[in-house]
């Protein structure tokens, strides 16, 4: 799988080629837009699974869990973007075509879903930010349970209804996200560290699962 990753304040495009790996369920922060160029990607929400083929378009609302995969060889492109008030048009609509995505197309699906608010409520939306936080420090579910001031069983439940995934694989989630922010230049064992995970396999493992490459192939496709 080869990656192609231009990285803005506001947003990030990405574009991936050759992909046939199948991604675990996971949630993005920001609203997704994206456009198939060639075979097929499967994308399940719930317990709806829509293909898409060559030139077909794709959106996916921050915080709503979901999983995809693709068949054979696929190529695709996706727009992650927030504040798009506060964007560079021209830069924006630059990048996309660097991607090989259909600006047009990109902002008319944007601009029918950018305005949906997210509604999970005040307690997981605090634990989503305690999380943020605290991701790094070896956080456990029973510190999270501890702060909402519940059971470990009762929070998971909470958590798995209101955004579809369970509070541990949130945690792995942001302690990848945080290791996407540090600087290519270093070393592996050391964005691991930072990162909260356990060692260097651990983070390499978990890495590569969610995001189809090695943090070493990501940071090689920074643009």
């Amino acid at each position: 799988m080869i990656y192609k990753i231009i990285k803005r304040a506001r947003y990030e495009a990405l574009e991936v080629k050759e992909c046939s790996h199948t991604f675990p369920a996971h949630i993005h922060k920001r609203l997704c837009v994206g456009e198939v160029n060639c075979g097929e990607k499967y994308i399940t929400i719930g317990s709806k699974t829509t293909r898409y083929a060559k030139g077909d378009m794709f959106i996916i609302p921050p915080f709503v869990a979901h999983s995809c995969r693709a068949k054979a060889k696929t190529n695709y492109a996706i727009l992650s973007i927030s504040d798009g008030d506060l964007i560079d048009r021209d830069e924006l609509l630059s990048d996309l075509k660097r991607v090989n995505i259909d600006p047009k197309r990109v902002i008319e699906l944007i601009g029918g879903v950018r305005d949906r608010k997210l509604n999970i409520g005040d307690l997981i939306s605090d634990l989503l930010a305690y999380i943020d936080e605290e991701s790094v420090n070896g956080l456990t579910i029973a510190q999270i349970a501890k702060k909402a001031g519940y059971s470990a069983d009762h929070i998971s439940r909470l958590f798995k209804n209101a955004i579809g995934i369970s509070p541990r694989q949130y945690v792995i989630q942001e302690r990848i996200r945080k290791s996407k922010r540090r600087a290519k230049e270093e070393l592996i064992s050391e964005i691991a560290q930072y990162s909260g995970f356990y060692d260097q396999s651990h983070f390499i493992r978990h890495f590569k699962r969610y995001e189809g490459v090695t943090p070493k192939e990501y940071y090689r496709s920074l643009r």
